[in-house]
C-alpha cells in the first residue's frame, strides 16, 4: 500500500523500453483502492474555486473527505501495481532475470507488484526447478 503520489504514466515511460520478451509492460497503475477510490464532489470543486484559484490539489482533498464514504483523504490507500503480458511461453526462472534487476528501483518508486494480464494466446509461465 502506498500514499505517495505518483505519475503512473511517467513511471511507465520508465519502465516500458525495458522489459524484453517473454514480456512486454502493459501498464502501471493504482488497484485495491481501501476502503474505495477517494472521491472528488462539488465540496471539493467549491473549496478549490473559493479558496485555491481553481487548483483542485491536496490541500483541498485533506480538509474535505471523500463524498462516497466520508472518510478522510489519508485513509484512503491503494497498491500499484505492474500488469504484463507473456509474447510467448516461458520458465519462471525467465521472469525472475528480467524482473529481479529491477526490484530495488520498483521498491524506491513504491510499486508493490506485478500482475499477468491473459491473452487471448494464452501463454503461461512454467516453474522449473
Amino acid at each position: 500500500m502506498t500514499k505517495v503520489r505518483q505519475n503512473f504514466k511517467e513511471l511507465y515511460t520508465k519502465y516500458a523500453k525495458r522489459f524484453t520478451a517473454p514480456l512486454v509492460l502493459e501498464d502501471i497503475r493504482a488497484c485495491n483502492h481501501k476502503p474505495d477510490m477517494f472521491t472528488i464532489g462539488p465540496r471539493h470543486v467549491a473549496l478549490a474555486a473559493d479558496s485555491y484559484g481553481g487548483d483542485l490539489g491536496y490541500a483541498v482533498l485533506e480538509q474535505v473527505p471523500c463524498c462516497s464514504c466520508k472518510r478522510p483523504y489519508k485513509e484512503h490507500t491503494y497498491d500499484v501495481v505492474a500488469f504484463c503480458i507473456l509474447t510467448r511461453g516461458c520458465t519462471s526462472q525467465e521472469v525472475q532475470a528480467q524482473l529481479a534487476p529491477l526490484e530495488k528501483e520498483f521498491t524506491a518508486d513504491h510499486i508493490d507488484g506485478f500482475a499477468f494480464i491473459e491473452t487471448p494466446d494464452k501463454f503461461r509461465i512454467k516453474h522449473v526447478g
